[in-house]
């Protein structure tokens, strides 16, 4: 889990098994849901179950539609490459995607009555 300023993220990844995408199941695959780095976070339940107002996934000129990015291995999601990550690849076995959630500050100090 990243974590700054309210937001949470976390990378939910897959892996192309031929016809469809599933879980990441090599040895050197990050796990189905990581931080940022790769490393492995226990969720209590996917981001997709809690509900649209609770998690967004992020969108931008990088991303696909639904906001993957696109490599040959996890290690290389962040090397720019000619052309981008947007687009699958022929050559492209993995993907990953960024799942946001703004939290809303707790107060350190008791309220003023």
């Amino acid at each position: 889990m990243d974590s700054n300023d309210g937001i949470l993220e976390f990378w939910e990844n897959q892996r192309f098994w031929g016809l469809t995408w599933g879980a990441p199941l090599l040895p050197f695959d990050w796990p189905a849901w990581s931080d940022s780095q790769g490393n492995a976070v226990q969720l209590a339940r996917p981001p997709e179950r809690e509900g649209e107002r609770s998690w967004f996934i992020v969108r931008t000129l990088g991303t696909d539609e639904e906001g993957w990015r696109y490599s040959t291995v996890f290690s290389k999601l962040n090397i720019p490459r000619p052309g981008g990550r947007a687009s699958k690849r022929s050559s492209d076995y993995v993907r990953s995607r960024v799942w946001r959630k703004l939290v809303a500050e707790t107060l350190t100090q008791p309220p003023v009555s």
